[in-house]
């Protein structure tokens, strides 16, 4: 499907758009449908840019706020607020990343030599997805009970 261009895109979220633009952080919504919330969302963002003129606090939406689908509902994070933390000689925390695929995907993003998700929460199985693909890309797995996981990267040695 494509985005429509129409003007009506931007009324029918008005309120979720205004609340946006009111908002000095993170924000979430419930929704029953949460992948269609999230695509008028965008929608409306991406009509707003093609209509920044009539709509100028809305122009900015696209570029201020990133949206994504969670179990049951919608989150409009900050751009430029990542919720990484980087701390000293190349570790970051990742509090975002709390499945095993999100995991992989920002330890191929990152590449640091320690990285540790804080609020990793994940079944034996899933686990294990993660131990296997640790042990192809030479990083070591520890998961810890209070404290998420650490993926620190296995050093290069000389053949």
């Amino acid at each position: 499907m494509t985005y429509t261009s129409s003007v009506n895109a931007i009324i029918r979220m008005r309120d979720y758009l205004d609340t946006l633009v009111e908002a000095k952080g993170n924000y979430e919504w419930r929704a029953s449908d949460p992948h269609k919330f999230a695509y008028r969302l965008r929608e409306a963002f991406k009509v707003a840019v093609k209509f920044k003129e009539q709509y100028p606090s809305y122009a900015g939406l696209k570029d201020k706020y990133s949206i994504r689908v969670t179990s049951g509902g919608v989150v409009a994070t900050l751009k430029d607020t990542l919720d990484i933390q980087p701390a000293h000689h190349g570790k970051i925390t990742i509090k975002e990343a709390v499945a095993a695929m999100e995991i992989v995907g920002a330890a191929l993003q990152h590449k640091a030599p320690i990285m540790h998700f804080p609020n990793a929460n994940m079944a034996e199985q899933e686990i294990g997805k993660l131990r296997r693909w640790c042990e192809i890309s030479e990083y070591t797995l520890e998961v810890t009970n209070n404290d998420g996981i650490y993926l620190t990267r296995k050093p290069i040695q000389d053949q």
